[in-house]
């Protein structure tokens, strides 16, 4: 689920959330997470990921202070603590409502960057690392997500 609520005063709230069961003959997958992005005026101010898997609990959280980000991203194999310097205008939630206008993106799940390769007129490409995720969008909102993985690829689509 993806939502976008204009909280009025230049405020916005994105919310994404996920929970994917998966069974593969002896391996069972189970992972939850929401994000919330909160902008003002365009900007990234707070970001929050809550994750509960088969693998434990973790979370994200980036917090803007004076112009300077404050980033704690403990994920199961990923752990980072930074603080960014540049504005953050546009992040992962974000692109769920607005296709790709610049050749980066914030993740909030891993508190990093993605670059962003542009495929075709509807289809982007978000790269880290070995993480590999195709965005394609109609009206600059999001149809479809592959996210591709070393053993299987998972598509989440838009369902309305």
């Amino acid at each position: 689920m993806a939502t976008r609520l204009h909280l009025g005063n230049g405020k916005t709230k994105y919310t994404l959330i996920s929970n994917v069961k998966v069974n593969l003959l002896l391996y069972h997958l189970k992972l939850f997470y929401k994000v919330e992005s909160n902008y003002m005026n365009n900007k990234l101010i707070t970001a929050f990921v809550n994750t509960k898997s088969n693998k434990g609990n973790f979370y994200t959280q980036v917090i803007e202070v004076n112009g300077r980000y404050f980033i704690k991203a403990h994920q199961y194999s990923h752990h980072l603590e930074t603080i960014e310097t540049d504005p953050i205008l546009y992040s992962v939630a974000k692109a769920f409502f607005e296709r790709p206008r610049q050749g980066k993106v914030f993740g909030e799940y891993l508190g990093d960057y993605l670059l962003v390769d542009k495929v075709s007129e509807d289809v982007y490409i978000f790269k880290r690392k070995d993480q590999v995720d195709e965005y394609t969008y109609s009206h600059d909102i999001v149809k479809s997500i592959v996210k591709k993985n070393r053993f299987i690829d998972f598509k989440v689509r838009l369902i309305k």
